[in-house]
């Protein structure tokens, strides 16, 4: 009977202590949610239309498909969560215009990019890539951000922590930068280039359905972390 008495004990208390889990991950759950309404993010996927970007001609391969299928997941994640999400495109027709002689494409410029941010009065700007170099054995995500920007210092380092935390990333690279677009946004900004497709193994990675969708839940964390510091760092 006293070990029955021992065991009911144990059990009521894990019992307890579940449930006191569930209802601060509840609060826990709303509160990030809460962190993103009204926020607006402007997401721009590299490249598209004419400027591929990086290509991997053997295999077939333009830069710009990736980055906007990572792009179209993350702003979904954040659309979910009451964000106002404005991306600077989202269709290969966004560069194609009608001309007398039939469609006219065009490249997309860095001042539209940014112009799209500031028109907008974004909170953060986050543009998406995938790299490329002649030495395939070049591996990693890498993110830049605004030299001597505080904010985007802090912003990149979320970014950082939530892809060292993908178990297919071994090495993430922070670095400050002088890119127009990070220049020349108001707002902190960051560019994340997802790992190279001149390397075999990343390669394949960027181009699976479930590690897109891995990136992107990452950079929604990421972006989650950022505005829960924001709002814990507030008088």
């Amino acid at each position: 009977m006293r070990h029955w008495r021992i065991t009911t004990f144990t059990s009521a208390v894990c019992l307890v202590t579940f449930i006191l889990a569930l209802l601060t991950g509840g609060h826990a759950a709303a509160a990030a949610h809460a962190g993103l309404k009204g926020r607006t993010i402007v997401i721009d996927p590299g490249h598209g239309g004419l400027d591929p970007g990086a290509v991997d001609e053997e295999n077939g391969i333009l830069e710009k498909e990736i980055n906007i299928a990572v792009a179209r997941l993350l702003a979904q994640l954040l659309r979910d969560q009451g964000a106002r999400v404005v991306m600077t495109w989202e269709e290969e027709s966004a560069f194609c215009r009608a001309g007398a002689d039939g469609p006219v494409w065009r490249v997309m410029g860095l001042d539209e990019r940014v112009a799209v941010a500031r028109e907008n009065r974004a909170d953060l700007v986050v543009s998406i890539h995938a790299n490329s170099f002649r030495d395939r054995r070049c591996f990693g995500p890498e993110i830049f951000y605004c030299r001597g920007s505080r904010e985007g210092l802090e912003l990149a380092r979320c970014f950082y922590h939530k892809l060292m935390q993908l178990g297919e990333v071994t090495a993430v690279d922070v670095r400050p930068s002088s890119y127009y677009l990070l220049r020349e946004t108001p707002m902190p900004a960051v560019i994340i280039e997802m790992g190279y497709i001149s390397n075999r193994r990343e390669r394949r990675l960027l181009l699976e359905p479930t590690y897109q969708q891995k990136l992107a839940e990452a950079f929604h964390q990421a972006i989650n972390d950022y505005f829960a510091r924001k709002k814990h760092q507030s008088p």
